[in-house]
């Protein structure tokens, strides 16, 4: 078709009004109205859809003065004719409007409504509360003169797909296009754009997609009627149309916007599930939530005791979308709080520092200015939470340490005398937290996790807290992705999740002192100096092993003492240590149950833990919500942090004894299962097997236990995780546990040691740094078994007493 069959362009009051009667006549349907230039002699261009259809009853309404306009949107509206279109031009006495109207055969449930005549801080507020109570805008105008402020008037409709979305009104156009970029890298589509006469701008942003992701929709900016003449055919080429078409300013100063898109229909999403088991239950459960909040990506699993049983990543998306799996990487907000309680108890079960010690001697702080602190009862109140705090008490929720500095980067680098210079650094952060006022609100403290890190740092004697965790946490559980989240688009690695905020705001990044524009949750925060207290990302497969870890017993790879540290703290205060609970659900059994939430501003994340039964951690790319969008109340949901639609199916699900663990999909070994009966004789002092046969105690009779002393060890046998010495065998003749190495040893019975050839590998644990169980026991460097050092050296079965190989000290645990 020709192009005055689509379009109208630049056309006076009286020629539009002709054009409107012949597109009606013709039932095409305007889909872009724009009004602009001199209110007294307005200009009017116009889009019309080129098929041919029904149309509902129309009024329309051209060029009217406030009043009359006020006037026709309230007969309209009593008539049952709603706006769908509005545009207006001129400014605050003098503004004229434009609108159509559309009747309804049957009235929607909830009929569009109107805003009129905001300013542009009262059309804020708006946006603000329509996301609240779920509208979303429909279409919109912003208008204004030379010598008056911008005012907005919108048309808002229900928000009955729960779609995100954003408008901002005022913006420069310079603005406008750096806003343009930051929420197209996240993803967002420009849904409509105009602008008024002094060339302020109006743009609505969503995040369904009409077209493959990032793609589909484009604008273009014409400085004539002339330049969008040529360059639409180019546009209609490659399989675009417009969509809107808008002028703004007056004279010599009149430009236009084209926003053109592929189609207006959005794209519908597709349930993808990959992963293992499937367990209908909490597969559906999963995705009724993604889909009440049009959530994209999640991920969970699940471990009974130390063995993994169900993996599962789920995927509410474009068909383009990438595939979320157990393997994808979300960020976890404040679950990131038990990798630092583990580090802190690494430290209590090593005995410096203790729990209860003082954090000022270790941090050796100064405030921002370069001062001690001071005596509070003296001269500074604000310094008495740091000068008090213990090492243990970082992590209670009764913390008093200041909370807040997640989002004073500006106030933390401009106390520090760096203004503007962000990001801010951890010494910089670490000044500024001990002179805020104590904290007031109850709960896991994120400026104490700040200096928990801090003091983990400092002990160890490294710069960078990755330092620390991942070779005394991650590396010993065979845990790979669990990282420090990135903060900015760019950084985002395949394996990351793409995280969605539920409104699409544009803010200034902290990452750079030139604060460029960034999509929100994308560089407003810098997510590399709170990991400790919210900043780390995970996959759930990772985390989960961290949550069956803490079921290992009696030995653990993070350190036995570490985490029954960690357990009985939180399980004495009830709280805190990474936990948000920690409650006694049966005290006859001894039952504890434990969950914690994680929660940003583009993520939700979710850990229950039963110890010694069912635990799991839930991850979401973007945030829930309960009744409606905004009906948040974490005490009263049933799916956050504990989940109890999937809680309820997982405890009464028949799973399978096979551990995923080992899965070729995620190849990590299982936890090392244990053997026990194994005895510490009282003649010989070696570590031999109880039962029948006994075996032979050089030559003197059997091994023998003693009245008294009938421990019961145990120890890891055919671990496949590298924890512990390996290569420790059981001798067929003697029984006693010996050392496989450059030799066998020598046996009661007779020349060497005989592991035969189906005997088990044991692993033991050899110079902890924690103070774990038994420590008495060393390896004789003649006859290679494993006796106790701690009541005599015994007899040795190459002669003499035992010699100790100077080869390290064993810790064995007994049950």
């Amino acid at each position: 078709m020709t192009l005055d069959k689509l379009v109208d362009l630049d056309r006076s009051l009286t020629e539009f009004n002709e054009r409107v009667q012949e597109r009606v006549g013709q039932n095409l349907r305007m889909i872009s109205l724009s009004m602009y230039g001199n209110p007294e002699d307005p200009r009017f261009s116009a889009v019309w859809d080129e098929r041919p259809q029904t149309l509902l009853p129309l009024k329309i309404a051209l060029a009217k003065n406030r009043n009359d306009f006020k006037k026709i949107c309230k007969d309209n509206l009593a008539a049952e004719f709603y706006p769908v279109l509005v545009s207006a031009t001129g400014g605050e006495a003098g503004a004229r409007f434009s609108a159509v109207f559309e009747q309804s055969v049957r009235p929607p449930i909830v009929p569009p409504e109107m805003s009129f005549h905001q300013l542009l801080d009262a059309f804020k507020a708006e946006v603000e509360t329509r996301a609240e109570k779920q509208w979303i805008i429909h279409n919109a105008t912003i208008y204004d003169d030379a010598t008056t402020a911008s005012r907005v008037t919108a048309i808002w409709r229900k928000n009955t797909t729960n779609t995100a979305w954003m408008a901002y009104a005022g913006l420069s156009e310079a603005v406008h296009n750096q806003y343009f970029k930051a929420e197209t890298d996240g993803w967002a589509r420009l849904a409509f754009v105009t602008a008024s006469s002094r060339h302020r701008f109006l743009a609505v942003y969503r995040d369904d997609q009409i077209a493959p992701i990032g793609t589909g929709f484009a604008q273009e900016f014409y400085g004539s009627i002339r330049e969008f003449k040529m360059k639409r055919p180019e546009w209609l080429e490659k399989g675009f149309y417009h969509q809107y078409f808008q002028g703004f300013g007056s004279g010599l100063k009149r430009r236009y916007v084209a926003l053109y898109v592929v189609s207006n229909k959005p794209i519908e999403r597709t349930a993808r599930i990959n992963g293992k088991p499937q367990v209908d239950a909490i597969d559906n459960a999963v995705l009724k939530w993604m889909k009440h909040s049009n959530i994209r990506g999640a991920a969970l699993a699940i471990v009974k005791d130390t063995r993994l049983v169900l993996a599962r990543g789920y995927t509410w998306a474009e068909p383009d979308y990438p595939d979320v799996t157990p393997k994808t990487m979300f960020r976890l907000g404040s679950c990131s709080k038990m990798i630092t309680s583990l580090s802190i108890h690494q430290l209590a079960a090593e005995g410096n520092p203790k729990l209860d010690d003082p954090i000022a001697p270790i941090l050796q702080l100064k405030t921002p200015d370069g001062q001690d602190p001071q005596d509070p009862k003296v001269t500074a109140p604000n310094h008495e939470p740091y000068l008090k705090t213990t090492v243990g008490g970082l992590l209670e929720s009764t913390c008093k340490i200041n909370a807040d500095y997640e989002k004073a980067n500006l106030a933390i680098v401009e106390a520090a005398g760096k203004k503007g210079q962000v990001p801010a650094t951890h010494d910089q952060i670490a000044s500024w937290i001990i002179t805020q006022p104590p904290e007031t609100q109850i709960g896991p403290n994120d400026g104490g996790f700040f200096l928990a890190a801090e003091v983990v740092k400092r002990v160890r004697g490294v710069e960078a807290y990755e330092e620390v965790f991942e070779p005394l946490i991650l590396k010993p559980l065979n845990i790979s992705r669990f990282k420090i989240a990135h903060s900015l688009h760019k950084d985002q690695k395949p394996e990351d999740a793409r995280h969605h905020a539920r409104e699409l705001t544009v803010v200034k990044s902290v990452m750079s002192p030139d604060r460029p524009f960034v999509h929100w949750g994308h560089g407003e925060d810098n997510y590399q100096t709170f990991a400790a207290s919210g900043g780390f990302a995970a996959a759930a497969l990772d985390y989960a092993r961290l949550l069956a870890a803490l079921n290992c017993k009696p030995y653990n790879p993070l350190g036995s003492t570490t985490v029954d540290s960690l357990i009985g703290s939180a399980k004495a205060s009830g709280k805190g240590h990474g936990f948000d609970a920690f409650e006694l659900v049966d005290p006859v059994k001894d039952l504890y149950q434990a969950y914690k939430g994680g929660l940003l501003d583009i993520a939700q994340t979710g850990i229950y833990f039963e110890p010694g039964g069912i635990s799991y951690v839930m991850l979401w790319n973007g945030l829930h919500y309960g009744k409606s969008l905004r009906d948040f109340d974490p005490k009263n949901n049933e799916w956050w942090p504990r989940f109890h639609e999937v809680l309820t199916p997982a405890k009464a699900q028949a799973w399978s004894s096979t551990d995923l663990f080992p899965d070729p999909d995620y190849a990590m070994p299982s936890f090392p299962a244990t053997e026990g009966n194994w005895r510490h004789c009282t003649k010989c002092q070696s570590l031999y097997l109880h039962g029948n046969p006994q075996g032979d105690c050089l030559g003197e009779g059997k091994h023998d236990p003693g009245m008294g002393n009938i421990a019961n060890y145990h120890l890891m046998v055919d671990s496949t995780m590298d924890y512990g010495e390996k290569n420790w065998r059981r001798c067929i003749n003697c029984r006693c546990l010996f050392f496989d190495g450059d030799q066998t040893g020598k046996c009661t019975v007779g020349d060497n040691h005989d592991a035969g050839r189906t005997s088990s590998e044991y692993s033991l644990v050899v110079d902890s740094p924690y103070n774990e169980h038994d420590e008495n026991w060393r390896r004789c460097k003649k006859c290679q078994t494993l006796f106790s050092e701690g009541t005599g050296s015994g007899k040795c079965a190459a002669g003499g007493a035992h010699e100790s190989s100077q080869n390290g000290v064993y810790s064995i645990a007994e049950t």
